[in-house]
């Protein structure tokens, strides 16, 4: 039996085609290793900042043009990252964060198969 674990699609609201973002190997392979992480590059003319990945930790602010390398936190959820169970071995990672002046949401799906 496999137990393999995969993302789909990263949902930002509001939409922005700006940011490119994926949560598996690379955009076109969705296998995550061990924990999941939100990857790809900011494109947008202003600062991306996700939440703090540790407790005494500082947001992880990505500049425009830089890639984004963030391990999402799964085993002790910090303020700005909600756990939405979607059934059995499935969750969505929300992470609240800003672009620029403005909120954005970031939705990452993962699932065991």
């Amino acid at each position: 039996m496999t137990n393999k674990v995969a993302s789909t699609a990263v949902r930002s609201e509001p939409a922005s085609t700006c940011l490119s973002v994926f949560a598996g190997q690379s955009a076109s392979d969705p296998t995550v290793c061990a924990v999941p992480q939100l990857s790809g590059v900011n494109g947008c003319s202003v600062p991306l900042t996700l939440p703090k990945r540790a407790v005494n930790g500082e947001p992880t602010v990505v500049q425009p043009g830089e890639k984004i390398a963030y391990p999402i936190p799964s085993e002790s959820v910090l303020p700005g990252v909600t756990v939405v169970d979607r059934g059995p071995g499935a969750a969505d990672y929300v992470l609240a964060g800003t672009l620029g002046a403005q909120d954005i949401t970031l939705t990452v799906p993962v699932h065991h198969d």
